[in-house]
């Protein structure tokens, strides 16, 4: 997509300028493909960490790197949608994905959003450091068994995440959670620790939570006409600004409610799904949420994860949303040229 549509190289480089370090974002995201080719022409460059002990992707996983990273790509994503004349009836994202669904719902604009990307990156990377910030434990089971496993347990751990009917994730100190993971493997439920800086959506990351609402402060938020659904309360952000600027400083602080939050999406007139940014998990929660419903519908414009061609799956996802209606300028697809 970064070669055909600049739309998505426009993106990248606002990242870039907002990142404000070296190495550049947009030298994390295609760090494989930089080292080799500044290694095939004997060549070095911020983008080269072929010496460095540190697997690329591993640098790319840090949440610092990782949210501008992912909020850029979706950025970009976002304008070629535009450009073909797709726009949203409403909005949601998950835990990040929330800064994403403001700026595609007009509440944000480009500036702003990725300020607040790099801001809430560097922010929760740093609730990592020091003292113990906890862990994170994603659990395979019933939203209502893992409740009740938390409840008579004893143990000091919330449900931070309740992201599908039988998929939730758990957050507290981290001796908390290895004891909740213990527990788990003694009733034999599916239960993976993540690999997170902290224990996010708990108290336990307060520290990231206040500096990033100080930012917040200077935000502009735009009135916006399309509804943005909140992870906090899984119902539409407030219309003023000072109450959304404190729903979105506080949520990092407070549990994940996307289960509720996509019935309550169905449950106001949305059928279809369109999952924008890297990879294509969401896609697979809202199917699990709404697998009763014959006529929801949810798709990724990254249906493969990156295992195919990204204009493929590009072109895929536009075929289907003309398909079941959504109106969709296909004329804008340029055409071959001609010999």
């Amino acid at each position: 997509l970064a070669q055909a549509f600049p739309e998505i190289r426009e993106a990248l480089a606002a990242g870039n300028r907002l990142f404000k370090r070296l190495p550049r974002l947009s030298d994390y995201i295609y760090a494989d493909y930089l080292s080799a080719d500044n290694r095939t022409n004997g060549k070095k460059s911020s983008s080269d960490f072929s010496e460095s002990s540190e697997n690329p992707a591993e640098r790319l996983r840090s949440t610092d790197v990782a949210q501008p990273a992912i909020g850029a790509l979706s950025l970009g994503m976002m304008r070629i949608l535009d450009n073909f004349a797709i726009r949203p009836d409403a909005c949601c994202g998950h835990s990040f994905g929330e800064l994403t669904a403001l700026f595609a719902a007009g509440r944000l604009d480009t500036e702003t959003f990725m300020t607040l990307a790099v801001a809430r990156g560097k922010y929760m990377a740093a609730a990592g450091d020091g003292k113990d910030r906890g862990a994170m434990l994603a659990v395979g089971a019933p939203i209502g068994r893992i409740e009740s496993l938390i409840a008579s347990s004893g143990i000091d751990v919330i449900l931070a995440n309740r992201n599908g009917p039988d998929q939730g994730v758990i957050s507290g100190p981290t001796a908390a959670v290895h004891q909740m993971k213990a527990l788990c493997k003694e009733r034999k439920i599916r239960a993976t620790l993540l690999p997170v800086a902290a224990a996010f959506h708990s108290r336990l990351v307060t520290d990231a939570a206040k500096p990033f609402q100080r930012a917040l402060q200077s935000a502009a938020f735009n009135a916006g006409t399309v509804p943005v659904y909140a992870n906090t309360t899984a119902l539409p952000y407030p219309a003023d600004q000072d109450q959304a600027r404190r729903l979105l400083g506080e949520q990092l602080l407070h549990p994940v409610n996307f289960l509720d939050e996509i019935q309550n999406m169905y449950g106001d007139g949305i059928r279809i799904f369109l999952e924008i940014g890297p990879k294509n998990v969401l896609t697979g929660l809202i199917n699990a949420i709404l697998k009763q419903q014959p006529d929801a519908f949810a798709f990724a414009l990254d249906a493969s994860a990156g295992r195919r061609c990204g204009i493929m799956d590009f072109a895929m996802a536009l075929c289907r949303l003309a398909s079941l209606g959504v109106p969709t300028d296909l004329r804008r697809w340029r055409p071959p040229a001609r010999i």
